[in-house]
C-alpha cells in the first residue's frame, strides 16, 4: 500500500499535508469495516497463511471398553476427517475515482464519508457471503456411522411452516422462538458443545416483532404463551427468562434461553445461483428467512484483510481509491448449522 505520492520528498521531510491522507483513510475505513460487520465474530477463523485451500481436520466421538487383566491395551480408535474451505483466488474490492484527490481527502467531511462507504460496503458483502455459508451449512448431508452415526452430522434446513402464511410478524416472532426450543433440544440430543454460543439472526420486521412481543403478550395475548417467560416486568417472581427482559433495553440483539439473537438485511433470501464462486458463495436462497448455528458450524478463511490502494490513470488525468479484502470459506461442524425456510 502506498503511504506517499511517487515522487515525494521523504528524506528531506518536505512533504505536502495532503500527502498523508492516505493511511487515515484506511483506518478510517477499517473502522467502518468492524463496526458494520456482524457475522465475523460469530464463525470460526482459520489462520492460513498461504495456498487456496485449508484442511480443517474434523474428530468423532471416543468410545471406550472395559479391560481385562492380562489383555493387551489397543485402543478403540476415533473417526477423523477433513473439511476444506477454498479462498477466492481474487480480492473482492469496491473502489471510488477522483480528478483531485488530494484536495477532496483534504476535507474531513468528504474524506470520512467515502471512507466509511467503503468500509460499510465490504462488510455487507462479507456478511451476505458469511450467512450463505451458514445456510449452505445447514443444507450439508455428511456420511453417517459418524459422530453418533445417522443423520446426527448433518445440518438441517428446518421448515418453519406456516411462517410466511402467519397474520402479523408478531406470529412469526413466536414461530422462531418455537423454533429456537427445537434448536436447543436437538443440539443437547446429538451433544453439541455447550461452552459454545449459540446465534440466531433474522429478518429486521420479525426481530423488532419479537422485542414488543412479550409486552403484547403480557397485556393480555391469547396465542398460548407463558406470559411469566415473556414477561418484560422484570419484578416478576422466578423469571425463567431474565435474559429476554435484559434485551428489551439493547437496540443490537435479544437474548432466549441463551440463543443471542440478531437482525440483518443480509439474511440471504434470493436467488444468487448464478454468482461467481458458485461453490462457496451461490445458491437459491429464496426460502431461507434466517439460520441458527454455532461458530464451529463454518469456517471464514480472511487471507488477507481490508487494504486501501490508490494509482493514478493516465488516460483520464484522473485518480482512483480501491478497498479490498480475499476471504474463502466452508462448512466445518455443519451438525450444529440449521437454516430457517419455508416450503
Amino acid at each position: 500500500m502506498a503511504l506517499f505520492r511517487p515522487g515525494s520528498d521523504t528524506a528531506s521531510g518536505d512533504l505536502n499535508p495532503n500527502e498523508l491522507w492516505l493511511p487515515v483513510f484506511s483506518g478510517e475505513t477499517y473502522m467502518a469495516f468492524e463496526e458494520t460487520n456482524l457475522f465475523g465474530g460469530m464463525v470460526s477463523k482459520p489462520v492460513m497463511q498461504k495456498g487456496f485451500e485449508f484442511l480443517f481436520n474434523y474428530f468423532g466421538s471416543a468410545s471406550s471398553e472395559t479391560h481385562e487383566a492380562g489383555a493387551t491395551i489397543v485402543g478403540t480408535g476415533i473417526d477423523k476427517t477433513q473439511r476444506s474451505i477454498y479462498v477466492d483466488k481474487r480480492p473482492l474490492f469496491t473502489a471510488a475515482e477522483f480528478d483531485d484527490v488530494d484536495g477532496y481527502m483534504a476535507q474531513y467531511e468528504f474524506r470520512t464519508q467515502v471512507a466509511s462507504e467503503h468500509g460499510r460496503e465490504l462488510a455487507r458483502q462479507l456478511d451476505k457471503r458469511t450467512a450463505r455459508l451458514i445456510v449452505k451449512a445447514g443444507r450439508t448431508t455428511v456420511s453417517a456411522g459418524f459422530l453418533g452415526g445417522g443423520p446426527d452430522n448433518d445440518g438441517q434446513s428446518y421448515d418453519l411452516g406456516t411462517y410466511d402464511g402467519a397474520a402479523s410478524d408478531l406470529a412469526r416472532a413466536e414461530i422462531i422462538l418455537e423454533t429456537i426450543d427445537e434448536y436447543i433440544v436437538h443440539a443437547d440430543e446429538i451433544n453439541l458443545p455447550e461452552n459454545e454460543q449459540t446465534y440466531c439472526v433474522i429478518q429486521p420486521a420479525v426481530w423488532h416483532a419479537m422485542r414488543n412481543l412479550n409486552s403484547v403478550l403480557y397485556a393480555g395475548g391469547t396465542n398460548g404463551w407463558n406470559q411469566t417467560l415473556m414477561a418484560r416486568d422484570a419484578s416478576i417472581p422466578d423469571n425463567p427468562n431474565p435474559g429476554l427482559h435484559a434485551g428489551m433495553k439493547r437496540t443490537d440483539h435479544l437474548v432466549y434461553k441463551g440463543v443471542m439473537i440478531f437482525k440483518s438485511n443480509n439474511v440471504p433470501t434470493t436467488d444468487v445461483s448464478s454468482l461467481g464462486h458458485t461453490d462457496t458463495w451461490g445458491g437459491n436462497f429464496s426460502s431461507t428467512r434466517g439460520m441458527i448455528w454455532k461458530p464451529s458450524a463454518v469456517g471464514l478463511a480472511v487471507v488477507r484483510g481490508v487494504q486501501v490502494e490508490t494509482w493514478r490513470v493516465p488516460d483520464t488525468q484522473s485518480e482512483k481509491i480501491a478497498s479490498s479484502i480475499q476471504t474463502g470459506g466452508g462448512g466445518l461442524r455443519v451438525e450444529s448449522a440449521w437454516e430457517l425456510t419455508t416450503s
